[in-house]
């Protein structure tokens, strides 16, 4: 199943048409990931450093989804978006 970008474009509004609130839909998803984090803790593994793109897009109340809308309302192609995605972040 293909969605395309105009799919993700009023997704808060959907949310707020059915009641959700989004402010405690990140509230919840932050919940969840601390349980993560603190169940890689547990294993010493440093595993738990992998969690913090998504401590940051809690943060920022974003995902990859609306980063690409914003990129491509911004005028930039999506190959470029693509292989700006694909590259690793090294430490």
């Amino acid at each position: 199943m293909r969605l395309c970008l105009s799919f993700y474009i009023d997704l808060e509004s959907r949310f707020e048409l059915h009641g959700i609130d989004t402010e405690k839909l990140y509230s919840l998803t932050k919940q969840v990931i601390d349980l993560a984090y603190d169940g890689l803790i547990s294993r010493r593994q440093g595993e738990e450093k992998l969690l913090e793109p998504l401590y940051q897009r809690i943060s920022l109340q974003t995902n990859p989804a609306k980063t690409m809308i914003y990129l491509k309302n911004s005028g930039i192609k999506l190959e470029e978006i693509i292989k700006e995605y694909a590259k690793i972040k090294q430490d």
